[in-house]
């Protein structure tokens, strides 16, 4: 008679065997459309990513396969394992949607740059005026205005990405 270890064992393999399968058919077809529309991502980037969402799937479902085992043999550690699996999963691609969510909003770097630039023209002019050093003064209003331009910028990127959206 075929034990209910190896039973579970063989479901564990064969969802696994499904899931990488599932997963690495959807990281070639998103690759090849990635690919097709990004042409600021190399393919090692791109690849990378969909690995570590295809391992966030399969991670996630090894954790169903394993609690599904476990409710139909009674053993609670595999339903809890199965749970914990899922639950890791699900983290790896919520960090994956973060990754992601920091990729589409680049800009954001470019407008920190300008604030970062406007604040440290603001310190600086009002030390010169403190200090009544015209240089000092001066320089904090060119980075003033450094700053303006750099926000000009980001807003010329922002509208031409709508346009291309």
């Amino acid at each position: 008679m075929i034990s209910l270890r190896k039973i579970t064992q063989f479901l564990l393999s064969a969802g696994l065997m499904m899931a990488i399968a599932v997963t690495g058919n959807l990281a070639l077809s998103s690759q090849n459309a990635q690919a097709a529309t990004s042409a600021n991502l190399t393919t090692t980037e791109i690849a990378w990513g969909f690995g570590n969402r295809a391992e966030a799937t399969a991670k996630e479902v090894e954790g169903k396969v394993q609690e599904s085992v476990g409710n139909v043999s009674g053993d609670r550690q595999d339903e809890i394992m199965g749970k914990a699996k899922q639950a890791q999963g699900q983290v790896r691609n919520a960090a994956e949607d973060v990754k992601t969510s920091i990729q589409d909003n680049v800009d954001l770097e470019g407008r920190a740059k300008a604030v970062q630039k406007n604040v440290e023209g603001k310190l600086q002019e009002t030390a010169g005026q403190v200090t009544d050093t015209p240089e000092d003064q001066v320089m904090g209003k060119a980075k003033q205005s450094e700053s303006q331009v750099r926000n000009a910028a980001e807003d010329v990127k922002s509208a031409a990405q709508d346009l291309l959206n």
